[in-house]
């Protein structure tokens, strides 16, 4: 091992970016990426600024996601949150909330949603966020506290425990959902718990 100019350590022709996050190839490129070495991961073979692009992305993944928890729990604007994805985007909520396919059918489906949840509380966490390149995937986990006028029948408090599995896609700088999927594990009365369910 020895030192250099940038205060990292040279080994085997590798040296640690100054802000020791990102391994940098030094031996002849100037810091130009290659292949890592045997027992390099992929990740530990990235430059500095592919890590803070990929650090980047995920961040707007997160807040793509925030705004559209939000939007839901703002009474489910059909129209912010239909332009959340591209143009031939899916929303599938499974046997319980059906699939829709394009913009248009995602906005119908959110014009109504309203009616039968009157309050909502979308709280998202765990999430696991992949990048490549312009397409990414997120996993995350909901619990939604809620309020139901189901078929218009009386108001009742309930829980909804889910999975979400999204596909993203970068359009022109702009992250944008390509695919949304829900794995619902319960959506029960308050008063009776999930149990049984």
């Amino acid at each position: 091992m020895i030192g250099n100019s940038t205060g990292g350590v040279i080994r085997d022709g590798w040296g640690l970016c100054p802000n020791r996050a990102a391994l940098c190839y030094l031996a002849g490129k100037g810091g130009v990426p290659a292949q890592a070495p045997a027992g390099e991961s992929e990740e530990e073979a990235m430059t500095f600024e592919e890590k803070v692009e990929r650090l980047n992305a995920i961040e707007d993944i997160k807040q793509l996601k925030a705004r559209y928890c939000q939007l839901c729990d703002a009474g489910y604007d059909p129209d912010g949150i239909a332009a959340m994805f591209v143009e031939d985007g899916i929303w599938d909520g499974g046997p319980q909330f059906g699939c829709h396919e394009g913009r248009e059918a995602i906005h119908s489906f959110f014009s109504g949603v309203s009616n039968d949840i009157v309050f909502a509380a979308h709280l998202v966490l765990n999430p696991i966020i992949t990048v490549d390149g312009d397409t990414a995937n997120g996993k995350w986990w909901l619990i939604m506290p809620c309020t139901t006028e189901l078929g218009g029948g009386p108001r009742e408090a309930r829980w909804l425990l889910a999975e979400y599995d999204d596909d993203y896609v970068r359009v022109d700088g702009t992250w944008y959902y390509k695919h949304l999927r829900i794995d619902l594990k319960f959506f029960t009365p308050h008063k009776d718990g999930w149990v049984e369910t």
